[in-house]
């Protein structure tokens, strides 16, 4: 069962796609006389690779209603409980720290992995300049708000829920946990269907899944996933563009970003024990 919310992920998103191209198709019908068959097919092409972000905002709509359902249905009917007794000033400062420690490291993998995985990273690139984030005003939408509320209640809400079922006889509440927090956030790396996005997005999910059980609800882990698009979006390419581009400056920079999730974890000790 835990793999498959990410399947049904997959599906949604194949089954999308192909309605929304359908959509295009039909909808440039009156193109085809006037082209020809192969610059008709060269127009469709273009027209797609020109509407991804609307496309994603389009899936989004579609995701979140879909496994919000299972969600509720499927997990127990978990209680959302009160978002200020959840999101105290200690909560958010925490979820703050973690997003900005998330950021560096994702930027120091990203740079070194040009480095190291060069095919790979060429990949991640041309995805990032068709996918519209941070550009378009619907890849924006899509990537700062609601991407943080889809992938958060599937991964961290639906797939957790399953892995921790599948590790609750683990000797030992600490392992249980840590093992479930693994799975989800591999699979969560998965889901995203590139290698170097995959990878950063395994440690991400790590820190998100820790802050979801800290605070036993995924407000926190939402607010974590929403800073970090949105800091991502608009504030930290200014932020690092005065750090050299060598690769001394972006392996210190991914020290100091486990310093500053260690920081957080500190931080949100405060009458409570770690996980």
């Amino acid at each position: 069962m835990t793999i498959l919310p990410v399947i049904a992920s997959f599906t949604v998103q194949i089954l999308t796609a192909l309605i929304f191209m359908l959509v295009l198709v039909v909808m440039s019908l009156p193109m085809y006389n006037m082209l020809g068959f192969q610059e008709y097919i060269n127009y469709i092409a273009e027209l797609v690779y020109s509407r991804v972000s609307e496309m994603t905002f389009a899936l989004h709509l579609i995701s979140i209603p879909i496994f919000g359902v299972w969600y509720y249905f499927g997990c127990g009917r978990p209680k959302a409980g009160n978002v200020k007794k959840i999101l105290t000033g200690r909560c958010v400062l925490t979820a703050v720290i973690i997003a900005v420690g998330l950021l560096l490291f994702a930027n120091s993998f990203v740079f070194l992995s040009e480095y190291i995985f060069p095919e790979s990273y060429a990949y991640f690139i041309y995805l990032m300049e068709t996918s519209g984030i941070g550009v378009t005003f619907f890849g924006i939408i899509a990537s700062v708000i609601l991407a943080p509320v889809g992938e958060e209640i599937v991964c961290r809400g639906i797939v957790f829920h399953y892995a921790k079922k599948l590790t609750e006889g683990l000797p030992g509440k600490s392992l249980s946990f840590w093992v479930a927090n693994v799975i989800q956030a591999l699979l969560f790396g998965v889901l995203h269907g590139n290698f170097i996005q995959g990878a950063y997005a395994f440690v991400y999910g790590l820190g998100l899944g820790w802050i979801r059980e800290r605070y036993k609800s995924l407000y926190p882990a939402i607010l974590v996933h929403f800073l970090a698009n949105f800091l991502t979006t608009f504030v930290m390419g200014y932020v690092l563009s005065p750090l050299p581009e060598t690769i001394p400056a972006y392996m210190a920079l991914g020290i100091i970003s486990f310093a500053v999730m260690a920081a957080a974890v500190y931080i949100s000790r405060e009458k409570q024990e770690a996980v």
